[in-house]
């Protein structure tokens, strides 16, 4: 008889667990606090396949709870104001904030800067998680590219290797991934992460420094950072990078990617830096 209580206590108390995340993950699809719902990152991360820079997201339209976004067959982002027959092409470069994580197609910065460019091809071939090692060898992508402007964020040193293990781009979306979002046994690190802009991957500051050295020989790269971004100043130091102010404008109070405003304010400061 005991036994039997016994088993009927641990069959509550595992329904209360499974019933507590089930509710939990109905809640958090609709997005009451504005947290990260790490599910969307999942889906672009398990929606991957492999390319000669890393990775990339495969070609398709991708819904999101509050925004959306379209990649073209080469893996690049849609820049829908872009116009593709225009004689001159530069290409964005860049992790999260290039690619222009939580907003639409048309409010990335690098949509804001081609609306400015009307005679230039830009193309947004920035991919979330890209590190330096990335940047460098996706440069080698569009040989014919008259500049590229790469954006320079602090988790740019990330260990490659170390960054694969995480993200497990090889990897369908299985079960135990989508139970590993559901349990969102990464949300505290990543919230505390993005807020501070700061990394929990392993780095690698000689290979980033051997990247961005390489990248500098390159005429045709323009390496730019944010002023309080350590990377961004070391680059600075390094090889001449060019700093601009920070943006404020998060998607939400516990996603620190910017918004379309945030994004509006980083085309401007990119296209003063390109008319001077």
């Amino acid at each position: 008889m005991k036994i039997s209580q016994r088993n009927l206590r641990v069959s509550a108390a595992l329904a209360g667990i499974l019933i507590t995340i089930l509710v939990c993950e109905i809640v958090l699809s609709y997005d009451p606090l504005g947290v990260i719902y790490l599910r969307e990152v999942a889906t672009l991360w398990s929606n991957s396949e492999e390319i000669p820079a890393g990775w990339a997201q495969k070609p398709g339209t991708y819904q999101f709870r509050n925004w959306a976004t379209t990649i073209l067959p080469d893996n690049t982002r849609k820049v829908p104001d872009a116009p593709t027959s225009a004689p001159r092409t530069w290409v964005i470069l860049g992790d999260s904030v290039a690619f222009g994580y939580g907003v639409d197609d048309a409010n990335t910065f690098a949509n804001v800067m081609a609306r400015a460019l009307p005679n230039i091809h830009i193309i947004n071939a920035a991919v979330s998680g890209y590190n330096s090692e990335n940047i460098r060898r996706r440069v080698q992508d569009f040989p014919d590219a008259e500049r590229f402007i790469y954006l320079v964020i602090n988790n740019d040193a990330e260990s490659t290797a170390a960054f694969r293990a995480t993200v497990r781009t090889d990897l369908t979306h299985t079960f135990l991934d989508n139970m590993w979002s559901i349990l969102y046994l990464q949300t505290v690190p990543h919230i505390l992460t993005t807020r501070s802009q700061g990394s929990f991957v392993p780095t690698d500051v000689t290979r980033f420094e051997s990247d961005v050295r390489a990248l500098a020989s390159d005429n045709r790269v323009m390496m730019v950072g944010f002023e309080s971004d350590p990377l961004a100043q070391a680059a600075r130091t390094w090889v001449g990078a060019e700093v601009i102010a920070d943006v404020g404008h998060p998607v939400s109070w516990a996603d620190g990617h910017p918004n379309a405003e945030g994004h509006q304010e980083i085309a401007a400061a990119l296209l003063a830096l390109i008319e001077r």
